[in-house]
C-alpha cells in the first residue's frame, strides 16, 4: 500500500501535515507534521506501527530542509540486504589500521560481533523516554511506510553518512541487527545524526568494549573525533539507554 493510503487510513488522529516528495523527484518519501508532535502521539504511533505500517521518526533540527525534501531514496537498498557482521568487519578492516593506538585491546583483526544485551526495559518504553528528550529541541514528526525504524532510514532517503557510504541501506542493516540484539529503536534523525534508544545496553565494561568496536566500525568519528580511545567510549556505553551517532 502506498504512503498516502496508509496515512489516510491511519486509525490514529494525525495533526496537520503533508506528504513530502524528494527534491530530485519520485513518489512521496514521508509524511511531515507541520509542528512539533506531542510525546503521547509518538508513543501511540510507535505502538501501532506493526498494524498501520507507518514508522514514526522525529526529525531534529533544520525543519525547512526536511520540508524541502532534502532526502534521496532512489537507488538505496533495503536493510535486509546487509547482514550486520560482514558489514562491520569490512568497515573495521578499512578504518582500524590507521587508528590502532586508540582501539586497544583490539588490533587490525575484526573482533567479531558483541553478544546480545540483556533487556532491562521494554524497547518501546525506552524509546518513549528518549523521545521526551529529543522533543525538547526543534523537531517535526515523520511517518514512513516501513517495517521498522531501521527499514525506514533508506525508504525515507536519509543520507547523513553520505561521506561514509552512498547507500543508507548499509547503515540500516547494522541498525536492524541492533534492534534484534540490543532492543534498539530509531527515535530520531537529523541531517547529520542518528538517535537510538537502547533497551538492552551492555552492563559490563568487557561487553561494552565489544559493542564499542561495533560502533567504531559503524561510525569512526565517535572515537576519532570524539572520546579519542575505545576504552573511554566503552565506559560511556556501559548501561547507556541511548546511542547517538554523528557523521562529519
Amino acid at each position: 500500500m502506498k504512503l498516502a493510503e496508509l496515512v489516510a487510513e491511519s486509525p490514529v488522529v494525525l495533526p496537520d501535515g503533508r506528504l513530502v516528495t524528494p527534491e530530485n523527484g519520485g513518489p512521496p518519501a514521508f509524511w511531515l507534521s507541520g509542528a512539533a508532535p506531542a510525546a503521547g502521539l509518538v508513543a501511540e504511533l510507535r505502538a501501532g506501527a506493526a498494524t498501520t505500517g507507518l514508522q514514526p521518526l522525529l526529525l531534529c533540527n533544520d525543519p525547512r530542509r526536511w520540508a524541502r525534501g532534502e532526502v534521496y531514496p532512489a537507488g538505496m537498498s533495503s536493510a535486509d540486504s546487509h547482514p550486520t557482521g560482514p558489514l562491520l568487519a569490512t568497515w573495521w578492516h578499512e578504518f582500524a589500521p590507521a587508528a590502532l593506538a586508540s582501539l586497544e585491546p583490539y588490533g587490525e583483526a575484526w573482533p567479531g560481533l558483541a553478544p546480545s544485551g540483556v533487556p532491562g526495559a521494554d524497547p518501546d518504553r525506552a524509546a518513549e523516554a528518549f523521545t521526551a528528550l529529543l522533543l525538547a529541541g526543534e523537531t517535526r514528526l515523520a511517518l514512513v511506510a516501513a517495517a521498522s525504524g531501521a527499514h525506514a532510514l533508506p525508504v525515507l532517503g536519509w543520507w547523513a553518512p553520505g561521506n561514509y557510504t552512498n547507500d543508507t541501506g548499509e547503515i540500516a542493516g547494522v541498525v536492524r541487527g541492533w534492534q534484534d540484539r540490543f532492543g534498539v529503536r530509531v527515535v530520531g534523525i537529523s541531517m547529520s545524526e542518528l538517535h537510538l534508544s537502547v533497551a538492552a545496553p551492555p552492563r559490563t565494561i568487557e561487553h561494552a568494549r565489544q559493542v564499542a568496536a561495533e560502533h567504531y566500525s559503524f561510525c569512526p568519528d565517535q572515537i576519532d573525533q570524539g572520546t579519542g580511545t575505545l576504552e573511554i567510549y566503552a565506559r560511556q556505553l556501559t548501561g547507556a539507554a541511548a546511542w547517538s551517532f554523528w557523521w562529519d
